[in-house]
């Protein structure tokens, strides 16, 4: 037998379907699952932001060069009042670990009053997390200027952290079988029979 035949038996093609020559060890491959280690947990965490502070000072974070969690998703709205507690609730429901509401400082909104109103509806919609069976940390309210953009790093950072140590959700719960959908309808039955709203 020549070399060429030789080699031409040993080699195989990407294609070959024949058995290794090795048996698999099945203990090889149970220590091997053993050692690796499962994924850290990492937050969803999303931030309704005011456009006209708390959305600068992140801006402006970002500029600066600031290292905050990127576990948190910004969503930009005209005013922390905006924000309806059925955001936060079908938020949570869609698969957020944690929801912050971030606006101008009491007194200096934009809109003249739109961050008391966010105030008062965001306090006693934390006190329904906590009926419902949430903890009520994975809630927070906060005030943070254009021109803090250390604050909103300190804050987002903290709050992220606090996520982290609760965990994820640890129960499903829906809008429509839930408290929240008792309090504040569900989207079926806020359209009229035209579609309309």
């Amino acid at each position: 037998m020549s070399v060429v035949e030789q080699t031409a038996r040993t080699s195989s093609t990407p294609f070959d379907t024949a058995t290794p020559s090795t048996p698999l060890n099945s203990a090889y491959i149970a220590s091997n699952a053993d050692t690796q280690e499962a994924e850290p947990f990492k937050p969803k965490v999303l931030a309704f932001t005011c456009k006209w502070c708390t959305y600068a000072g992140a801006d402006l974070a970002g500029l600066n060069r600031m290292k905050y969690p990127a576990d948190i998703r910004l969503l930009r709205v005209p005013c922390s009042g905006r924000v309806n507690p059925q955001f936060v609730l079908e938020a949570l429901q869609r698969g957020c670990d944690g929801v912050i509401v971030c606006g101008c400082h009491p007194g200096d909104c934009h809109y003249s009053t739109g961050n008391y109103y966010a105030k008062r509806r965001m306090m006693i919609y934390k006190r329904l997390l906590e009926y419902i069976g949430l903890e009520p940390d994975r809630f927070q309210i906060r005030w943070i200027s254009g021109a803090e953009a250390g604050k909103f790093r300190d804050v987002i950072t903290e709050f992220c952290n606090r996520i982290t140590e609760l965990g994820p959700i640890e129960h499903d719960f829906t809008l429509s079988s839930s408290l929240g959908s008792d309090v504040f309808g569900s989207h079926a039955s806020s359209t009229k029979e035209g579609g309309e709203i």
